[in-house]
């Protein structure tokens, strides 16, 4: 998982890079999940490949900054509207033995809101970063757990 998640967002991100250093500016954007930033059971590798996005997202920030390339990483806390979390969270339920509705209750205590951030919360975030209302940002994570996580 760590090699294709690493390789994936290298190849794209340095090629988008090449082209946006064409025109002096753009945006890349990454997202990854609170695994990377907080352990968790039964995440293994996607844990860490989510830490290694976010180092990655710092270093490309760094080196392509002076072109008027920014790069946000977008942490989410999972969204439960997406096909991929929902078949994530009925693993889970399944594993701790518990009914998807409750490990839904239980899941969602641990963050401040008392909910996941639904699919067009993400997606709205992005369209900010991706703005020039957001220039002044880079290499940085941007915290989108619902208060999972604290900053």
């Amino acid at each position: 998982m760590l090699l294709n998640a690493m390789c994936s967002y290298f190849i794209t991100a340095t090629a988008a890079a090449r082209h946006m250093k064409k025109n002096n500016s753009g945006v890349i954007l990454a997202i990854t999940a609170n695994a990377g930033y907080n352990p968790y059971e039964y995440c293994g590798g996607f844990g860490i490949a989510c830490a290694a996005v976010e180092a990655f997202c710092r270093q490309i920030a760094a080196e392509n900054g002076r072109h008027g390339i920014r790069v946000v990483c977008l942490r989410s806390a999972g969204s439960p509207d997406s096909p991929s979390v929902d078949n994530a969270l009925n693993i889970h339920a399944k594993s701790e033995n518990v009914a998807r509705e409750e490990f839904d209750r239980q899941f969602v205590q641990k963050t401040m809101l008392k909910r996941l951030p639904l699919l067009n919360e993400i997606a709205g975030a992005a369209v900010l970063m991706s703005s020039d209302k957001a220039s002044a940002a880079t290499a940085t994570v941007l915290n989108l757990t619902c208060g999972e996580i604290a900053d």
